[in-house]
């Protein structure tokens, strides 16, 4: 096989010499994905969700599509279709807004709107900068204090029409809630990250972690149909709160993507780097190193109704990735067994459908192993290769005849040893995280999550989590954690949710946001988690309150 770097050199010549690129990216989480949702929903307007992070150029054609149907909208719905206009104002027509400008000429470059720090639009060249800044503080009752204090910056330009590119570096300390910690000294990895050291302030008592957090990517359009984006990021797959495909739980990784855009279809194809465990003596035994390749299909078989199709497999090799997977347009599996190995394959399908102009309904469902045999054979009930992910959800806008009161409710599950492998390089997991739910597997959960935007700037939001988990306990690998391989299994038969270490866990939780400026905010939030297991000495009851402020970033929940 060729070295990696050779083959990844050669495919992005040839790609950039025959194939378009989709242009930046918006963030995967936040207001904007809140705003996309509920608009496509009571606009009817059409628009691809079903992976993220969506595609800038998309949202501003969206959102000028919704501003022109003013029909369906109350003026919070027009103060949503402007944040989304503001927010990607490089990315509409040439005589909009974003080329009005009333600043002297010394200062004409910084805020010359509401949305970004510093714009540059010239003929071939356009350039947006901003902050990125996150400082809040709390109190565990009984505990102590948590505190998170991040600063950053990100970039995006387009030159000319053919190249884009973006790049943010977020440096944080930040202490974390009891729960949290243990999370961090069982898994050895803080959600959402990779390397990690420890903290204490010159200036005061403060301590905690201290890492960073860096993403970028480039992107070359040559045509409408077809595009690719070649970077060190995260990807999300589904419409729910969760992902039973591929999350941004983990930390930021290698890839490269390709999406396609023909007639019904979407289709996007990923290639990625994966690292193992923080935790592993030793990571990358004899020069192997993980790798991923996966594809999602996305059929829009009515103005309401869209199909899709998932596949992915992981892999180890030794320095090099696998040729035979770099196809994009064939079957994972049928590859596998033409060269005998023994990969991890994960195949999966997803829907949703939009009902009238207040309801969608979505599900994922996915297949790791699976023996139709223990169905219907009372010896082989509980087989532990029966492994299932499924997901069930439905969100509804103003809900009960509130206006902007929308509510999401969602049941997710996931059988012991769902994305675990026989060989642990191989799980469905990056930087010792999961890389679908960030429970793992061996759970099911409800959920429910409701939010009320009481004024175009003001925000109130509910949310409860209810969740059945089975812990590993005494050694054993119980399924619960995918870094682990499966080969360490106690039982052959007789598996079920929840065994192991029963744990159940409740949270309630409740916020209120201000948006004092475009992506300002300010935050008041409480927390109740409840933990009981059936092993005494690991049961938890938290009471967590606090605030701060945030420019340009979202609040990572850590729902878990």
């Amino acid at each position: 096989m060729l070295n990696t770097k050779i083959v990844i050199a050669g495919l992005l010549y040839f790609i950039a010499a025959t194939l378009p690129a989709q242009d930046v990216s918006a963030p995967i989480h936040g207001l904007t994905r809140q705003w996309t949702e509920r608009l496509s929903v009571i606009s009817g307007q059409q628009l691809d969700l079903s992976s993220l992070p969506l595609s800038r150029a998309e949202i501003a054609d969206f959102a000028l599509r919704c501003q022109n149907s003013p029909q369906f909208f109350d003026h919070r719905d027009q103060a949503g279709i402007n944040y989304l206009l503001r927010d990607n104002n490089d990315y509409l027509p040439a005589d909009s807004l974003r080329h009005r400008t009333y600043k002297s000429h010394w200062f004409r470059h910084f805020y010359p709107h509401k949305a970004h720090l510093f714009e540059l639009n010239k003929k071939d060249f356009v350039l947006r900068a901003d902050p990125i800044l996150q400082v809040l503080g709390g109190q565990e009752a009984g505990t102590g204090y948590f505190f998170t204090n991040q600063r950053g910056a990100e970039v995006r330009a387009r030159i000319g029409e053919k190249i884009h590119f973006y790049t943010s570096v977020v440096e944080t300390q930040e202490r974390f809630p009891t729960y949290i910690n243990y999370w961090i000294s069982t898994y050895s990895a803080i959600p959402g990250n990779g390397l990690y050291k420890g903290y204490t302030s010159s200036v005061s008592a403060l301590s905690g972690f201290d890492f960073n957090n860096s993403s970028g990517y480039i992107a070359a359009p040559i045509t409408k149909q077809v595009g690719f984006q070649f970077g060190h990021g995260r990807h999300f797959i589904g419409q729910g709160y969760r992902s039973m495909f591929l999350s941004d739980f983990s930390n930021n990784y290698l890839y490269l993507k390709l999406r396609s855009k023909f007639w019904k279809f979407t289709y996007e194809n990923y290639f990625a780097n994966f690292a193992e465990s923080l935790a592993r003596s030793n990571p990358f035994p004899n020069g192997t190193r993980r790798f991923a390749a996966f594809h999602h299909l996305n059929f829009a078989a009515t103005k309401n109704w869209n199909i899709g199709i998932f596949e992915a497999v992981s892999y180890k090799r030794s320095g090099s990735m696998e040729l035979q997977y770099f196809n994009p347009v064939i079957l994972y599996r049928s590859v596998e067994h033409g060269f005998k190995s023994s990969d991890n394959i994960l195949i999966g399908a997803d829907s949703d459908i939009r009902i009238g102009r207040r309801v969608k309904l979505y599900g994922q469902f996915l297949l790791d192993e699976f023996l139709f045999a223990s169905l219907y054979r009372p010896e082989q009930k509980g087989w532990w290769g029966n492994k299932i992910a499924t997901q069930l959800g439905a969100t509804y806008y103003n809900a009960f005849g509130v206006p902007h009161l929308d509510v999401r409710v969602e049941w997710n599950s996931a059988t012991p040893y769902t994305y675990s492998h026989l060989d642990s390089l191989s799980n469905w997991t990056h930087f010792g995280q999961p890389l679908a739910h960030p429970l793992g597997a061996n759970f099911r959960e409800i959920l429910s999550i409701a939010t009320w935007q009481i004024h175009p700037k003001w925000m109130v939001e509910m949310r409860y989590f209810n969740f059945l988990r089975g812990d590993d306990i005494g050694g054993q690998n119980w399924g619960g954690d995918p870094n682990l391989t499966y080969n360490t299994r106690p039982n052959e038969y007789g598996n079920f949710i929840g065994q192991g270490d029963r744990s159940h866990v409740q949270i309630l939780g409740g916020a209120v946001n201000w948006q004092l400026a475009h992506n300002i905010f300010l935050d008041a939030r409480v927390m109740w988690r409840r933990q009981n297991n059936n092993f005494d000495g690991r049961d938890l009851n938290n009471v967590i309150f606090g605030g701060g402020i945030r420019v340009n970033q979202w609040y990572r929940d850590n729902h878990f």
